[in-house]
């Protein structure tokens, strides 16, 4: 397995669009989260995110319970939790501006549209709160989750000196065949 570079800062992406929201598919059903979803969504992050630590209190640290999420968005197939993303605004670094944050989908139903689905909704989140533009950061091997990002509308945002050279590699490796 190749190992994965880490870096100081996460690539940042930007998004002025709002497209239309996705007819949910049957047993597809939306919902705000709250500090009752804790438990789920920190088993929902853990799963997604295996590099993280996820719990109930960091849940409520991150999301739930924290002053600068405007909402925190569940996607339930047939009553079960499969995915998660947040309208937040982030003051320190991008006042003003909305910042989706923290978008998963439980790792069994990836690659399905589910992601896509998360963010147009947070985006339109953000545009009814006046949290415009929107911003995201990801991590440059977040091949998957970029690929759908760039898929609604989101752009490259180059916010430090290494960051055009790191999309470079980024869109390299998007365009490389897969051996999987």
């Amino acid at each position: 397995m190749e190992s994965v570079k880490k870096y100081e800062t996460q690539l940042a992406m930007r998004s002025d669009l709002v497209l239309a929201r996705d007819k949910l598919e049957d047993g597809l059903l939306f919902k705000d989260g709250s500090e009752k979803n804790n438990s789920e969504l920190a088993t929902l992050l853990a799963s997604a995110f295996p590099d993280e630590k996820w719990d109930e209190i960091k849940v409520a640290e991150q999301l739930t319970a924290a002053d600068d999420v405007c909402k925190v968005r569940l996607l339930y197939r047939d009553g079960i939790l499969i995915g998660t993303a947040s309208a937040r605004e982030n003051r320190v670094k991008f006042p003003g501006q909305g910042y989706v944050h923290w978008v998963a989908v439980l790792p069994t139903l990836q690659n399905r549209g589910y992601g896509k689905i998360l963010v147009k909704e947070v985006l339109h989140t953000l545009f009814e709160e006046n949290l415009w533009p929107a911003i995201l950061e990801t991590d440059d091997h977040r091949l998957g989750a970029i690929k759908s990002y760039l898929s609604v509308g989101f752009a490259p945002h180059c916010l430090q000196d290494d960051h055009a050279t790191r999309w470079s590699k980024v869109f390299y490796n998007l365009a490389r065949p897969r051996n999987d």
